[in-house]
């Protein structure tokens, strides 16, 4: 059986004295023994590993002492003889790494040995753990699946300085919030460049507004169209007579007029104090129900800053039937401007 090694490494000094034993392994070791001796005061040992011979990543080692399985920072007794066994099956080179030594001098020896049934490591097994490891260069991952945590949860980035692409676009940090959404996607590569994005949500968009160059439009045959939900509207009732004024500060509503006769051919205008309008708008109104002159029209005769007027018309012939009903008028602003 082919053996690697032998190796040594000895580092004499204070922090931050250290030194790193690298070791070319036999691709049938599964594992590297070595032991730690010398006369020396808190010491402390890492493993090392790789798969390329490039980036290098914390391995677990055995204690032979007790057998626990550690992964990270080895910190043997000061002025002992300790054994590990860094488990390496899959690996390309090992290195032994003296992270620190406060005194002394520290020797560590070992070499590669091939074992079967070692202890599964982090190498070695989905499941295990490693702690944070840095990368230089590219990592292939096969058809395989990033299995995520379920508690804390993991980001995909910790600052906003930091460069994220996609689809080998080229990487960019967070975008500012002005960034529409179209060029945000396809800057960070989730999106090809060039065409139009027809955007389509199956439900309510909650926004302060929404824009866009290229109108907003409803397909669908049936459900809500394109205008108010619940929440936009309001209702008030006129008192005294068919001209006395309402207020209602809401885009849209409904308004139940005065039950006082309206003679044929006869019309009453009243005002509608409305702080949503603006002198562009265009305000549009319409019957519900509640008329009995059987031809009485209403339409909004004035849009000013602030309110609108409606007019309410008997259009029977003057000796005809008097509107003594309870009206009831819906009325909508939409919103215009003259630029």
């Amino acid at each position: 059986m082919k053996q690697s090694g032998p190796f040594s490494l000895t580092t004499t000094g204070a922090t931050p004295a250290t030194g790193i034993a690298t070791l070319t392994k036999d691709p049938s070791d599964t594992c590297v023994l070595a032991v730690v001796s010398g006369t020396y005061g808190t010491v402390q040992v890492k493993g090392l590993g790789t798969i390329d011979g490039v980036n290098y990543f914390p391995i677990e080692a055995e204690d032979l002492s007790n057998g626990n399985l550690v992964n990270g920072t080895l910190s043997p007794s000061d002025n002992t003889v300790h054994a590990y066994r860094f488990l390496a099956d899959g690996l390309v080179n090992i290195q032994i790494y003296v992270v620190a030594i406060a005194s002394g001098t520290v020797v560590v020896t070992g070499q590669g040995q091939h074992f079967v049934n070692l202890p599964k490591t982090s190498n070695q097994q989905a499941g295990s753990s490693v702690g944070a490891n840095t990368y230089t260069g590219d990592q292939t991952l096969s058809d395989v699946n990033l299995v995520l945590g379920t508690v804390t949860g993991t980001k995909i980035g910790t600052a906003t300085t930091q460069k994220l692409g996609f689809y080998n676009a080229t990487p960019i940090v967070q975008p500012a919030n002005t960034v529409d959404y179209v060029t945000m996607l396809t800057n960070l590569g989730l999106r090809a460049t060039g065409g139009t994005a027809a955007a389509t949500y199956p439900g309510a968009v909650a926004a302060a507004s929404f824009a866009s160059t290229a109108g907003i439009l409803s397909v669908g045959p049936t459900g809500a169209g394109i205008g108010y939900a619940t929440g936009a509207g309001g209702a008030v009732a006129q008192i005294t007579n068919r001209s006395t004024g309402v207020t209602l500060s809401k885009l849209t509503g409904q308004i139940t007029t005065h039950t006082a006769s309206l003679a044929g051919l006869a019309a009453a205008t009243f005002v509608v104090t409305n702080t949503t309008v603006a002198i562009g708008d265009t305000v549009i109104c319409s019957i519900q129900s509640g008329s009995n002159g059987g031809n009485t029209n209403v339409y909004v005769s004035t849009v000013t800053a602030g309110s609108f007027s409606i007019t309410v018309a008997n259009g029977n012939a003057a000796a005809g039937t008097a509107e003594t009903g309870a009206i009831i008028i819906n009325y909508a602003v939409i919103k215009a401007v003259a630029a």
